[in-house]
């Protein structure tokens, strides 16, 4: 137990040596598993520590993490086992990093490519080397749009031709290269094709 912790719903974790940083809907905790003690954060002067809800880490080069959160993304890096939370120089310039809800986000291995999952409005496609960034939304008179706005996970297929996505309606796959998805609903009827739920998380 401890002053420290905030919010009551613990959305992801990742370790680095003897640190364990916990993303939680009342912010960042990081834990040290040897001092079994909270390890403070340097916030930037615009952050108010336990007014965000974080929900998943991603690497973004060494000792230096992307955060999603209801509030856009941060960055959070780790210099001589200090820890500071600020935006990323990156995307400072475009509005929507610092605004959007995001729940996570994948890259292409070199990079050049990201696509990010909106909590309520879909999927946001980046990519730096053109300056190009792409909203794909649901559409309700389009079956090759996104099969719905809510976001819960994205990830590759096993060759990364295809990116992933769960949402709250079924599961969208976007073959790279396109904008067009193909989509798996819920069954409608026992016994007939398709997903035991609409809900896909993982």
């Amino acid at each position: 137990i401890s002053d420290q912790v905030r919010g009551s719903t613990l959305y992801g974790i990742t370790e680095v040596d003897n640190d364990l940083i916990m993303a939680t809907s009342g912010g960042l905790l990081i834990y040290n598993r040897v001092t079994n003690k909270f390890i403070p954060i340097n916030y930037f002067s615009e952050y108010l520590p336990g007014s965000v809800r974080f929900r998943s880490f991603n690497v973004e080069g060494k000792d230096c993490w992307w955060v999603c959160s209801d509030k856009g993304i941060f960055e959070l890096t780790r210099k001589k086992g200090q820890y500071f939370l600020t935006r990323p120089e990156k995307l400072k310039s475009m509005p929507v990093f610092s605004k959007q809800s995001f729940r996570n986000y994948i890259k292409s291995r070199d990079g050049s490519e990201y696509w990010f999952g909106l909590t309520e409005l879909g999927l946001l496609y980046w990519n730096p080397p053109r300056e190009t960034i792409i909203h794909m939304q649901h559409e309700n008179q389009d079956t090759s749009s996104l099969c719905d706005n809510v976001v819960n996970l994205i990830g590759f297929d096993k060759d990364s031709t295809h990116i992933l996505v769960g949402t709250d309606s079924g599961f969208s796959a976007l073959r790279q290269g396109t904008l067009k998805f193909k989509n798996f609903y819920p069954r409608i009827l026992p016994g007939k094709p398709g997903l035991n739920s609409r809900y896909v998380y993982d």
